[in-house]
């Protein structure tokens, strides 16, 4: 198969949430990638590539939006975040954001390291196949819809891989 290299393209945006994408992450050109990175950016079940272009490759992806997403969700505030993430070379920090619907921070300080992760069931799927450790990585779960249970079954069953 030939392969050609997309020159002038600078990263790779998702157009939907990635239903499927654990059945390509296997085949993505991982030399390709090593060679000429190009960030992924993405979410919900996109975490199957992120996770195996950051376990073969260390390519860079972010946690965000895809193409066809609106204001409501990913307001300005979020895109002048991804924009700064992907055209500034400095580190970015995280903060907790008080009025969104996200877990509250409940312990006080201040982490340093690589974060990684993404959509939980993605994670816990790819455990023996493509899954990373994530061994002094600040780890990032999106559970939406999810109920505690089966949050506390795909933690237990990354931690029992060897992955957490």
């Amino acid at each position: 198969m030939t392969r050609y290299a997309i020159l002038g393209v600078r990263a790779i945006f998702t157009t939907r949430g990635g239903k499927g994408a654990y059945r390509i992450a296997h085949a993505l050109d991982f030399q390709a990638s090593i060679k000429d990175p190009k960030p992924l950016v993405g979410f919900s079940d996109t975490t199957s590539l992120h996770i195996a272009l950051w376990r073969e490759c260390r390519v860079v992806g972010f946690h965000g939006p895809h193409i066809a997403e609106n204001r409501h969700f990913f307001p300005e505030k979020s895109a002048l975040h991804l924009r700064r993430a992907l055209m500034e070379p400095e580190s970015q920090i995280v903060h907790q954001d008080r009025n969104e619907c996200s877990a509250l921070v409940t312990i006080d300080g201040v982490a340093t390291g690589f974060l990684v992760g993404g959509n939980l069931g993605a994670l816990a799927r790819a455990v023996g196949w493509t899954c990373p450790t994530f061994d002094g990585a600040i780890l990032l779960i999106e559970a939406i819809d999810t109920f505690i249970g089966q949050i506390d079954a795909a933690l237990t069953q990354l931690r029992r891989s060897g992955c957490l």
